[in-house]
């Protein structure tokens, strides 16, 4: 996908499509990694998933059905919303998209990938020999007959679903999730730096201001009575003196606050 929204420039899935033309190489392994990561037959994900759920029907005790149960509707879930992406994307129609094929760099791990989700899907002892438990899992049989057919028969009920009820098209609406609550946040926060805190910082800067004025007032060698027309300039002896004593008045209180004063 984010070889699509670089060839594309879109990220919304309504604004794309037709892309199977146009990017096939990205296509095919996008169609392969959707397969796999849903638990079809023949792909890396069917052998992992199918371990995941025999196990916890095997080791789950009370809770291995409700366990199973839940794992069964995870993957159709993931089957539905990676059949969504990737029809959409690249078959629905589109004949006004613009994309031209992904660069080497991108097509290079999308191909190695894509290749070691068959691999491992056909020859599932390539991950049974790098697992901590191999002796347990070379007594797992994937390809089992009754529990591929139960896959097969559960994968194709929820393709022939996603195409009938039409429900799953995308729309053009805003989907909240989690970023939204911290969105919102950083935008407050903003506004409180913009406004509210500004206004402060420019209440300070002004009441320093007014405080080295009546300081330079103080310490000039003029007659006191004279009043000041413009901004001062120069500094006398008494100013500068303060002023050196505020600094390092501020340098001992950031020493404090870091720490720096404390011995190791």
């Amino acid at each position: 996908m984010g070889a699509v929204v670089y060839a594309t420039g879109k990220n919304n899935l309504t604004e794309l499509g037709g892309l199977a033309r146009k990017m096939p190489v990205t296509m095919i392994t996008c169609v392969i990694a959707a397969l796999s990561i849903s638990g079809v037959v023949g792909f890396n994900g069917y052998v992992s998933k199918g371990m995941v759920i025999h196990t916890a029907a095997l080791k789950g005790g009370q809770m291995g059905s409700i366990l199973t149960i839940a794992l069964t509707v995870g993957s159709v879930g993931t089957l539905i919303s990676f059949l969504k992406l990737t029809y959409f994307a690249f078959f629905s129609p589109n004949k006004e998209i613009e994309a031209k094929e992904a660069p080497l760099p991108m097509l290079i791990p999308m191909c190695v990938t894509a290749f070691l989700c068959i691999a491992i899907g056909v020859y599932p002892n390539l991950l049974y020999n790098i697992l901590p438990y191999q002796e347990a899992a070379l007594h797992y049989h994937a390809y089992e007959a009754g529990h591929t057919f139960s896959v097969i028969e559960l994968l194709l009920m929820t393709v022939f679903l996603f195409f009938m009820l039409g429900f799953f098209r995308p729309h053009d609406m805003i989907t909240y999730d989690l970023d939204y609550l911290y969105r919102k946040a950083g935008r407050g926060f903003i506004w409180f730096c913009e406004n509210p805190l500004m206004q402060f910082a420019v209440a300070v800067e002004k009441g320093v201001l007014r405080i080295a004025d009546h300081l330079a007032r103080f310490g000039r060698l003029e007659d006191e009575t004279q009043a000041l027309e413009e901004p001062v300039v120069t500094v006398s002896l008494g100013t500068a003196v303060l002023l050196v004593l505020l600094f390092f008045a501020l340098y001992l209180i950031v020493m404090l606050i870091h720490g720096w004063l404390v011995p190791p």
